[in-house]
């Protein structure tokens, strides 16, 4: 009975052994989380670390470049600064503070070339971790840059990356001013619509429109009319030679 017992009681260590070795295994590989959140047209998305890499370089700002590179820009009384440039191969990233217009929702359009070459802007997100950003005057995107053309190990070069413009979101359910607005940005262009409520939205109806348009082209110019645009552009030119 009691090589029985002395039996599985070396069962259990062992078994307890082999479990804390796997789960320390499985924790040096899972990435750790920063705890930052992002949002992009009103959405919260939470935004992992990426692994460390040594070919992933992490340049901060300096606060003052030289001569040929620009990191910060004014235009209109408004001041735009690059904060963060990421090299990562797999997902290159530029984080920018930017001045807005007003407190309002500004979607801001980024554009940019890579040694002359144009690059994709695969798209942006609002860093806002306190859930703030709404409330504030200067507000800090993260740029997703394409890797086709940035995702060499070794690169070298400049980043000409442009804030072109902002303009305001539009909302679900148009207010009667935002209507009354676009009418009125519209009278000249012999397009004349109508708004009908459905769930969850807003159709438009077209009751005059030239004849060379289509729907989709008279639809197309109603939603231009509903923005708001305040033109910069905010450049900056980025010294991506590694150092």
């Amino acid at each position: 009975m009691k090589t029985s017992r002395s039996r599985l009681i070396s069962w259990m260590i062992i078994v307890t052994l082999m479990v804390v070795s796997i789960s320390l295994s499985v924790s040096a590989w899972l990435p750790i989380s920063r705890g930052v959140s992002a949002s992009s047209a009103g959405e919260s998305v939470g935004l992992d670390s990426r692994l460390a890499d040594s070919s992933n370089v992490v340049k901060e700002a300096p606060a003052s470049s030289g001569e040929n590179f620009v990191m910060k820009s004014s235009v209109n009384g408004l001041t735009a600064e690059v904060a963060q440039v990421d090299l990562n191969p797999d997902a290159p990233t530029v984080s920018i503070c930017a001045d807005v217009p007003t407190i309002a929702d500004w979607l801001p359009q980024f554009s940019a070339t890579y040694n002359g070459q144009p690059v994709g802007v695969m798209g942006w997100m609002l860093l806002d971790p306190s859930n703030t950003a709404y409330q504030e005057k200067n507000r800090c995107y993260l740029v997703m840059l394409s890797n086709e053309q940035l995702g060499s190990k070794k690169i070298s070069g400049t980043l000409i990356l442009s804030l072109d413009y902002f303009e305001t979101s539009i909302p679900e359910r148009l207010p009667v001013d935002l209507i009354a607005k676009a009418k009125e940005r519209l009278k000249d262009s012999g397009i004349d619509f109508e708004v009908q409520n459905v769930p969850h939205g807003q159709n438009f109806i077209f009751p005059k429109k030239p004849d060379s348009y289509s729907d989709e082209d008279a639809f197309q110019r109603v939603t231009d009319a509903l923005k708001d645009k305040v033109y910069g552009p905010w450049v900056f030119t980025i010294d991506l030679n590694q150092k």
